[in-house]
């Protein structure tokens, strides 16, 4: 298993967007603005956190891959387009000023246009990053259930990156005709789906981590039934957003989804369990991939 070095300077960049969104926890609290207000502290908080955590996910991915030369470079792209982006959104609400979907003013209009630039040169990073984990032996050898949960993260986190352009566009939309950017038709939440899957990339490599250290015997069918549970909550999300319903608003067919939604992350947890043994040697079919 390659070292989770947090001395590193890659990883103090990712450390250093945590601290960005727990600092303005505190800040948001005594400002006694509305969470929802769009000059509240709400998405220094978020984007802090989020994007922190997803470039530590990304810079373990880098590690666990087999190397090549550009990767140090891709480190350093993403961590300065990243980093950045997290600072301009975090300076509007300092300024008073939405940090989305504002284009007031020449100064609003290039943050604006900045950001765009930045997270769409990260995005094609990421979508090299998921498209080279894809291929056989693409990865040092590590147990096969980690290499699951890598792939399937990035598919997610690709994904949602596609739905948060999207998104980006339809408020756009949304806004020239004098609607709310956020929302679409009546209550659907445009970034419900956008986040509804974003952070596969943390929670399936972690449960892998969590197979592996029981020794259980079926890791990678239960991170893939993990998958499958996450698959089932984005189309859920999508379908919600598309028919412009709130996030719980649903009929049978939501009701239908959501039921899978459980029994997919229970069937996962349920094959973690079984036939695991503690403290044993590991092997099986989670041997490591060479």
């Amino acid at each position: 298993m390659s070292k989770f070095n947090l001395v590193r300077w890659d990883m103090l960049a990712a450390a250093v967007l945590l601290l960005i969104g727990i600092v303005h926890l505190p800040i948001q609290y005594l400002s006694r603005q509305l969470w929802e207000d769009p000059i509240s502290f709400r998405k220094p908080i978020l984007f802090g956190i989020s994007t922190g955590v997803t470039l530590a996910s990304l810079l373990l991915l880098l590690d666990e891959l087999r190397p090549r030369r550009l990767d140090t470079w891709l480190r350093a792209v993403l961590c300065s387009t990243l980093t950045l982006e997290v600072f301009l959104i975090t300076i509007q609400p300092w300024r008073g000023e939405g940090s989305h979907f504002n284009r007031s003013g020449p100064l609003n209009a290039t943050i604006e246009f900045a950001m765009l630039v930045l997270i769409l040169t990260a995005v094609l990073i990421i979508a090299y990053l998921a498209l080279r984990s894809a291929f056989p032996g693409a990865f040092r050898p590590i147990p096969v259930a980690r290499v699951a949960g890598h792939r399937w993260g990035m598919f997610f986190l690709l994904v949602s990156c596609a739905l948060g352009i999207w998104i980006t566009i339809e408020g756009s939309a949304q806004l020239a005709r004098g609607g709310d950017p956020g929302l679409m038709g009546d209550r659907g939440v445009l970034k419900f789906p956008h986040g509804a899957t974003l952070h596969a990339i943390q929670t399936l490599v972690i449960w892998a981590w969590i197979c592996d250290w029981i020794g259980s015997r079926y890791a990678w069918h239960s991170v893939t039934w993990l998958a499958a549970s996450h698959l089932l909550l984005l189309i859920y999300s999508m379908r919600q957003t598309l028919l412009g319903r709130g996030r719980w608003e649903m009929d049978a067919i939501g009701v239908g989804l959501f039921t899978g939604i459980a029994l997919a992350g229970l069937l996962a947890i349920g094959l973690a369990l079984w036939s695991q043994k503690l403290g044993s040697p590991r092997g099986g079919e989670d041997a490591a991939v060479r």
